[in-house]
């Protein structure tokens, strides 16, 4: 077997403790499938060129060992850094958060066949937008596109509704409107309809995808992963205390959970649909519903957060199985032999 040279693209300025990047890239190491493992982050400075898309050499890289553990204090990626090009490798994941940078990708594109890179960089760049729920109506809440204070207004005269940016994550930006209350919380702010018109009115683009709010939100949402077609399993994340946003990242709490039935027809039919853009590994959300069954808010198809969590919980080796997912598909890939494909 020839084995897989692996260069895993990411951005650590906002990890944590909690971020799966370090135990999947150890576990990636140790697979029978790669010959290497390396890490090269956005958030250093030498890395600019490269990850601006102007230059596929010259960039600074960190091997992967057992010894690859988050720090904070002194961080992996900060030190022992090795220079590579793109030549020194055949396969690609990224783990970078949204918004996916299409200059960046034109650059991958170029030296990498379009299935050497988990996931797709076009189908990446389709799905990493939070409009692309709009294609799953069945699934969702009640939403619509909202591109002006006009819109915005309409749709919540129907009932509360929260905004989501097209492009963040980890809770970031989203915000609560109640018109009969005369209310909108927007970070950490609670504003009336009119300062909050006032506000919109200095942004050059208005863009969001509008939700209805669910008032079961302090039900949690669960943060279901799947990999190479597999339902791994979920993590049920709950609000802080008096909050509506759920992530762990905004101050909610992460407990053990298993998919409901829901959850998996909701995997069930998103499966085949990504599957078909090059999503290898995905993370999907779920609220509960006025009606009581669990719908889709969120799907996540850059940096998919909740592996080791999930580990944690279920004690069982969900990290390796998503490193072994991922690198049977890649080998497949590259190699072209169809019996390490799923």
């Amino acid at each position: 077997m020839a084995g897989l040279n692996l260069l895993i693209l990411t951005d650590h300025s906002r990890h944590t403790v909690e971020n799966s990047l370090y135990a999947l890239a150890r576990a990636m190491a140790q697979s029978k499938y790669t010959k290497r493992v390396d890490v090269a982050s956005r958030a250093l400075s030498v890395n600019l060129d490269f990850f601006s898309g102007k230059s596929a050499r010259k960039f600074f890289v960190t091997p992967v060992d057992e010894g690859f553990i988050y720090s904070i204090e002194s961080h992996i990626l900060n030190r022992q850094m090795q220079l590579a090009d793109l030549s020194n490798y055949n396969a690609i994941l990224i783990r970078m958060p949204p918004p996916p940078d299409a200059v960046f990708f034109t650059l991958l594109n170029k030296h990498f066949k379009t299935d050497a890179i988990v996931n797709r960089p076009s189908g990446i760049i389709e799905t990493s937008s939070k409009k692309y729920l709009l294609q799953f109506p069945e699934l969702c809440p009640p939403m619509a596109l909202c591109n002006s204070f006009k819109e915005i207004r309409d749709f919540a005269s129907e009932f509360p509704i929260v905004l989501k940016p097209l492009n963040t994550y980890g809770g970031d930006g989203v915000i609560r409107l109640d018109v009969q209350a005369n209310k909108v919380w927007d970070q950490g702010q609670v504003l009336s309809f009119a300062q909050f018109e006032r506000k919109l009115s200095k942004l050059r683009v208005i863009e969001y995808l509008a939700m209805k709010f669910l008032e079961n939100v302090d039900q949690g949402d669960k943060r279901n992963i799947v990999v190479n077609r597999q339902l791994l399993g979920g993590t049920l994340r709950l609000p802080a205390e008096g909050d509506w946003i759920c992530n762990v990242s905004q101050g909610g709490q992460a407990i053990r959970s298993e998919p409901d039935q829901q959850e998996v027809e909701i995997a069930n039919r998103l499966i085949p649909k990504l599957w078909e853009k090059g999503i290898v590994i995905f993370g999907f959300d779920t609220l509960v519903g006025d009606h009581g069954k669990r719908v889709l808010s969120e799907l996540n198809t850059m940096s998919i957060g909740g592996i080791t969590q999930l580990e944690l919980f279920t004690g069982k080796p969900v990290v390796s199985t998503a490193a072994q997912l991922i690198l049977e598909y890649l080998n497949s890939k590259v190699y072209g032999d169809l019996s390490f494909s799923s």
